[in-house]
């Protein structure tokens, strides 16, 4: 469960979707954003929060500093674009 983001629609419960970018990726069971791997982030990738699943420019995305398998369930995610604050996954 997402919660405490900036952007309401990114707050909600996801569940796995399918694989995108060699990682299961999750998909927001009421507002439908996406929670993915993004490799091309800075650093060599990051898990991101997007409206859109793989956006190149997207107007929302949240990520959470790790290069790791699996999104991070701590208060740790950074804004990257779109409304402040960041929220957590739980």
């Amino acid at each position: 469960m997402a919660t405490g983001f900036g952007d309401a629609n990114a707050n909600d419960t996801y569940s796995v979707a399918g694989s995108f970018n060699g990682q299961p990726y999750y998909r927001g069971a009421t507002h439908g954003y996406f929670i993915y791997w993004d490799p091309s982030a800075p650093g060599g990738g990051d898990w991101a929060l997007d409206s859109t699943l793989g956006a190149a420019y997207p107007l929302v995305k949240y990520d959470d500093g790790a290069d790791n398998a699996g999104p991070k369930t701590s208060n740790t995610w950074n804004v990257q674009h779109g409304t402040s604050p960041a929220g957590s996954l739980a």
